[in-house]
């Protein structure tokens, strides 16, 4: 059994050379970050808010913070449905 992983014709030692290899190209799924630019304002209003937003990680417990992003995921996309009983599968 080799431990080879093999997509789209090329051959990997592991994950990690997969996600290097991927890195390098122009479109990348392998790291599950997405990279985009931001318009100026964009990134001056995300610059401005980073005090705040650093005090409020500092006070705030992990699980109080995941539960604002699924909150605040699922209005953005209106499907607040897909809140309802979220806590009976986590």
């Amino acid at each position: 059994m080799s431990n080879t992983i093999k997509t789209g014709g090329s051959e990997y030692n592991d994950i990690t050379q997969h996600e290097i290899h991927a890195l390098k190209t122009e479109l990348n799924l392998a790291d599950a970050h997405t990279h985009q630019s931001q318009s100026k304002s964009q990134q001056k209003s995300i610059v401005e808010n980073l005090p705040r937003l650093w005090s409020e990680s500092e006070r705030a417990k992990q699980v109080e913070m995941e539960d604002r992003f699924l909150i605040t995921f699922f209005r953005v996309l209106n499907q607040e449905d897909a809140l309802k009983g979220r806590w009976q599968i986590i």
